[in-house]
């Protein structure tokens, strides 16, 4: 330590810093040029300056692809000069550029209007959005692939890159190079790349022809270099023949495309299934549709004729030839359908008849090649069965089961029926119809006189659902099937058949809204209309026999509502009946006693903690005794056989978090918990991750999320990492019907609640501070270095928690017990703004996620403000952390009360505190949010002023803009803890560690 302790401060800030890089297209050399510009003018006043080309590519690019290179530029309002960079080829800036993170602020607009070009070509790449066709430049002749720009969508987002393109990614053309050519020769170029490094060692079988050099252009499309060694006649020839192959696909659409419709024969209403006859005659019409206004359809007639009516159709759109879009359409189509070919012989053509096997060959094989060159193709009459096809569950009870005081209950073991159908449309099939649907091998089949395409892909989705005819089920189940968005791959529809109660529960509805149960005669508590609206819920959860989650948000009274359950559940009390058992955080289970006895004081409270819990063969005598028994999750594995030993009417976990991870002791030991009823309260269901959420659901239905693993495949990774809207909707869903959360924000729920403010308050490092982050930054990254797999994580974390204390206070840091004042910037703020905070009368929590660190603040506040200041940390004893709350509660209390994150963030009632202070970052809102709510809740009657303390320039302040980034998730998922800094790129860590040069204040005036 004496090393870093003595490191010299920065002088000089990195010359990196300020970087910004740019980029412009070379069309003639086809390389991208990418250059450093420094955002800060030098001391001769040029806003231009550039960088080195190591520094371009060794702090930004991240690669050693690329060559050195030089350009001549032209700045505006500067002279033209030499400038130093690198040039990508290609394929360089495929692996390259799609992985620049947008709106990075080291990346410049033109180069980030480039990689936006470079995931563009990537995705038509994968999309197969691409042909070979002929390029010539000069006396160079080239085989390329080039993209499809047929379809209205792509060749639009060709043109918005071109116009958003700033003038410095041009500024290696000339004045007047068209952007949008520039751009389209640069995604070719990147496509051509793409396509021919993928097909490296490929062998194309040379196609027949009779035209000289079109066997070398097909082998030329997989070489390295596209080149053509052929003669100009020959290349001349070969271009024209190329070019009327692929010129609709390469044709950015304009205005109007042509459209083919496809009618099937009229009548035919029989019932049934039938296939089509040689009587079924199909119509197929020659349309002009317009690109912008698809319902507008000028019949073939109408372009022919070009009448006053529909030019300006045209005319607006930008066609001056409306006869050629079709004529051009009709070839292309005419070497695919015969019929088409055949009406062309007539001067103006309006369309053909099409025999059923002309149609279904129409259907098959020429629709699909017509819309890849962006010939429309309609079916207004035609169903795709993918489209029409429906499932249908029915849901029917089918055993009631009764309780002994008279009242029909359901639970979790009932049977429900379960009945799939299979519809067409609105038309449910008969076994008769669909066994002759899926021994059809036609294309084209008629239905109830609805005409409807077939695949054998879409037959095998409907025999499987067939399969699952009738089942059986228990309620769980059912919810399971209600919830899922499709059976067998086809959308499903759900009828219910069950009591109204049953019913709400099925359709996804954990009804909030519903009439308010009246409170037990034993409560002695006036319930708040929510509130009484949330034990109504709780009593329904508990008639139907299945878990319930009570997730509101912190301070709206959950622990009030689960009394009100349990009192009323002993006014309903069967002589069969046990007690009820409650597992809470050790902060928190004097809380509960208290709350009880104040709330419930009929019931019989046991609290089952201390060294003094009594014997373990006296513990099911003891609990048979009474109504409620409190402990902690820290006995819970310890004693798990003597919980076990009794049959619990009512097991409810309070800060249910506490079994998020499901493979630890103590949400093992929660689910083997017996219980008739299971209630979990938790105002942060998901902390980290939504494995988080399955562990919950784990002790509250087992079994109802299915196991981990298919959980996790299923839903928390295509939710987490991609965001998948389909599978959140699922998931939601799933456990809407168990999850009652309401926040204090909603409508009619807190309304006489004061406001919360929160605000970040940026703080600057001391020099004393700067020179330490540096060589604790400089120490970490080289063992970093020297090291993998988990010893690295373990440098990581260890280097995270060293930086973390240094920006609490060096003392903190250097653990030499040495002065605190004038050496810490965050201290010095903290300290003004609690005198502030005082001096209007106020009272204040002070949260720090370091024992330590609250160690050092304590004697060191209570000396500059004279008075006492309590530190409720995790090792408090039970009983003095109640007395340090009971005190800080009262009027003439202290005025400030000195938290750990972890042991203070949970169960404690701290309304008096008006302000709250996070001295340090637990880099998780959730948890932060939690410890926020002790003092932001019901009985709070001041606004409540909320400050975050955060060190310009420092790992803290990159962090929290990272969490700024993932507010849009915060409410599914926000990254676990801090473990995922250590699955990061070591230049990633680099970055993320390094001190900015606005860290530090070098006229400090200290703390």
């Amino acid at each position: 330590m004496t090393v870093l302790a003595h490191a010299r401060p920065p002088t000089v800030p990195p010359p990196l810093r300020g970087l910004r890089l740019e980029a412009a297209w070379d069309a003639d050399a086809g390389q991208l040029f990418v250059w450093g510009r420094m955002d800060a003018p030098d001391e001769r006043g040029s806003p231009a300056r550039t960088a080195s080309m190591e520094a371009v590519r060794a702090d930004i690019l991240g690669s050693k692809r690329g060559r050195a290179a030089s350009r001549r530029l032209s700045f505006p309002r500067t002279k033209a000069r030499v400038v130093p960079g690198v040039e990508l080829a290609p394929l360089d800036c495929l692996a390259i550029l799609p992985k620049l993170s947008k709106g990075n602020a080291k990346v410049g607009a033109s180069l980030d209007a480039w990689a936006s070009g470079a995931r563009l070509a990537l995705e038509f790449i994968a999309r197969q959005r691409f042909v070979p066709a002929l390029t010539r430049k000069g006396e160079q002749t080239s085989a390329r692939w080039v993209p499809f720009l047929s379809d209205v969508r792509d060749a639009e987002r060709v043109a918005i890159l071109a116009r958003s393109a700033p003038g410095s990614a041009l500024l290696l053309s000339e004045t007047d190079a068209d952007p949008h050519d520039q751009v389209l020769d640069y995604v070719s170029a990147l496509v051509d790349a793409g396509v021919r490094d993928a097909c490296a060692g490929l062998v194309f079988r040379s196609p027949r022809s009779a035209l000289p050099g079109t066997r070398h252009f097909v082998s030329t499309l997989v070489e390295s270099s596209g080149a053509l060694d052929i003669g100009e006649r020959q290349a001349s020839k070969l271009d024209a023949a190329v070019s009327l192959w692929n010129a609709p696909a390469r044709k950015a659409p304009s205005g109007v495309c042509a459209a083919f419709r496809l009618d099937p024969p009229s009548g035919g209403q029989e019932p049934g299934i039938h296939v089509p006859g040689p009587r079924d005659l199909w119509t197929l019409s020659y349309h002009l549709q317009a690109l912008d206004d698809p319902s507008l359809l000028v019949p073939a007639s109408s372009a022919w004729a070009d009448d006053e009516a529909t030019r300006p159709t045209f005319t607006r759109r930008g066609v001056r030839d409306p006869q050629e879009r079709l004529l051009e359409a009709l070839g292309h189509a005419a070497r695919l359908v015969p019929a088409v070919e055949k009406s062309l012989r007539e001067a103006a053509p309006e369309g053909c008849i099409l025999s059923a096997k002309d149609a279904e060959r129409f259907f098959q094989d020429a629709a699909p090649a017509l819309s890849e060159v962006g010939i429309r193709v309609l079916l207004p009459g035609l169903k795709p069965l993918e489209q029409a096809l429906r499932a249908r569950l029915k849901v029917k009870q089918t055993r009631r089961r009764t309780g002994k005081a008279g009242d029909a209950k359901f639970g979790a073991a009932d049977v429900f029926e379960f009945e799939y159908s299979v519809a067409l449309g609105d038309e449910d099939l008969s076994e008769a119809e669909f066994k002759a649907l899926c021994d059809l091998r036609a294309p084209l089949v008629r239905v109830r006189g609805q005409w409807v395409a077939l695949n054998p892909g879409d037959v095998e989705k409907a025999r499987a659902l067939w399969a699952q005819r009738r089942k059986k089920g228990t309620l769980l189940d059912a919810l399971q099937a209600t919830a899922a968005d499709e059976v067998a791959g086809v959308p499903l529809e759900i009828s219910l058949d069950g009591r109204a109660s049953l019913d709400h529960l099925l359709a996804g509805t954990p009804r909030p809204n519903d009439a308010p149960a009246s409170p037990p005669a034993g409560l002695n508590a006036t319930l708040r209309p929510y509130q009484a609206r949330g034990l109504a819920w709780l009593l329904t959860m508990r008639r139907l026999g299945v878990g319930a989650l009570l997730a509101d948000d912190m301070g709206l009274g959950k622990t009030v509502q689960v009394l009100a359950l349990l009192q009323h559940a002993k006014e309903q009390r069967t002589t069969t009946q046990g007690p009820s058992l409650v597992v809470c955080p050790a902060s928190v289970a004097g809380n509960w006693r208290r709350e009880a006895s104040r709330f419930t004081p009929g019931l019989r409270v046991l609290l089952h903690h201390g060294p003094d819990r009594g014997a373990p063969g006296e513990f099911a005598r003891l609990a048979r005794d009474h109504d409620l028994v409190i402990t902690t999750y820290a006995l819970l594995p310890r004693d798990i056989e003597q919980l076990k030993g009794v049959r619990w009417d009512t097991v409810i976990l309070d800060e249910a978090q506490n079994v998020k991870n499901p493979a630890a002791k103590q949400a093992r030991a929660a689910r083997a918990l017996p219980g008739a009823h299971r209630v979990a309260m938790t105002g942060t269901p998901v902390e980290n991750h939504l494995g988080e959420l399955w562990s919950i659901f784990q002790f509250l239905n087992p079994g109802y999320l299915g196991s981990s693993e298919a959980f996790r495949e299923g839903l928390q990774v295509p939710i987490e990492r991609y965001a998948d809207l389909r599978a959140e909707a699922r998931l939601r869903r799933l456990i809407e019907p168990f999850m009652l959360r309401r926040a204090k924000t909603d409508p009619g729920v807190a309304p006489d609640l004061p406001s919360k403010f929160e605000m970040k308050v940026h703080v600057n490092l001391t020099r004393e501070q700067a020179s330490l982050y540096e060589a604790v930054v400089r120490d970490g990254l080289a063992r970093i270095d020297a090291s993998e797999g988990l010893k690295r994580r373990g440098v990581v974390l260890a280097t995270l928690t060293k930086l973390k204390q240094v920006c609490d206070h060096p003392a903190h840091f250097l653990s030499d017990g040495s002065a605190l004042r004038e050496r810490s910037g965050k201290l010095s703020r903290l300290v003004s703004m609690l005198e502030e905070a005082l001096e209007e009368g106020g009272c204040a929590l002070v949260f720090t996620q370091f024992r330590e660190m609250g160690d050092l603040l304590r004697p060191y506040l209570e000396d500059r403000f004279g008075e006492e200041i309590p530190f409720l940390h995790g090792g408090t004893p039970r009983a003095t952390r109640d007395e340090m709350v009971a005190r800080f509660q009262a009027d003439g209390g202290p005025r400030v009360f000195l938290l750990s994150l972890k042991a203070g963030g949970v169960g404690l009632n701290l309304t008096r505190a008006s302000h709250v202070f996070h001295y340090d970052r637990w880099w998780n809102p959730a948890v932060e949010d939690q410890a926020t709510d002790r003092a932001y809740r019901i009985g709070q009657r001041k606004n409540v002023q909320v400050c975050k303390l955060v060190c310009i320039g420092t790992i803290e302040e990159r962090i929290d803009e990272m969490l700024e980034e993932k507010k849009g998730l915060a409410g599914r998922i926000v990254g676990t803890g801090e473990r995922w800094i250590t699955e990061m790129s070591t230049s990633d860590i680099k970055d993320l560690f390094a001190l900015r040069p606005d860290a530090v204040s070098w006229d400090e005036g200290g703390a």
